[in-house]
């Protein structure tokens, strides 16, 4: 049996544009986890942890179909703070391991964390996380909280959003912002 060749490089979002070093840190959500660095092969998914956010407007992230789905409340006051970021590109060595928390978290099976500083090889800097998420493949919609709302009870109620028609149904009602700048067609989930 074939071992599985190790993706040789994976990437981080972050607001901070001028990272020298990523240093390890304890993220909301994650206290149990202690101060690491993530990292994922996925820039789309990377993209979405550009956004400076607070917890009353904090982005709903979700994968479906393999693509991340951001659903962005209150799109006035996340305009009027979007900065941008950049998605740092860095290396992966045997110091990121995804099986310390991969069972126990959303993004668990996508993410790798490392408890080391890591040096970013390359980044690429965006003015905005709106732009950073579509230009990398996440799937972009600004809600109100009646859809969010709306969004969270479908997925609250244990539904497997791949094989879920309401779930589907919902993205049907709405217009995502990679749709409004040409970059993907309106039922994305179907091939």
């Amino acid at each position: 049996m074939r071992k599985k060749k190790r993706q040789q490089y994976l990437y981080h979002g972050s607001k901070r544009k001028n990272i020298d070093m990523l240093v390890p840190k304890t993220t909301r959500g994650r206290k149990e986890l202690g101060n690491v660095v993530y990292g994922t092969k996925h820039k789309s998914l990377a993209a979405t942890f550009i956004p400076r956010t607070s917890l009353k407007n904090e982005p709903e992230i979700s994968m479906i179909k393999g693509k991340p789905i951001v659903l962005i409340p209150n799109k006035k006051n996340f305009l009027k703070n979007d900065r941008g970021g950049a998605i740092y590109k860095i290396k992966n060595s045997p110091a990121f391991s995804k099986d310390l928390y991969a069972k126990n978290y959303q993004f668990g099976k996508f993410e790798r964390i490392s408890r080391r500083k890591i040096k970013p090889i390359d980044k690429k800097v965006y003015d905005s996380s709106i732009d950073a998420m579509v230009e990398n493949g996440a799937i972009v919609y600004f809600v109100n909280k009646k859809q969010l709302y709306e969004y969270r009870k479908l997925i609250d109620n244990g539904m497997k959003p791949i094989e879920d028609k309401k779930l589907f149904g919902f993205f049907r009602k709405l217009t995502s912002e990679n749709e409004k700048k040409g970059k993907i067609k309106k039922y994305w989930w179907r091939k």
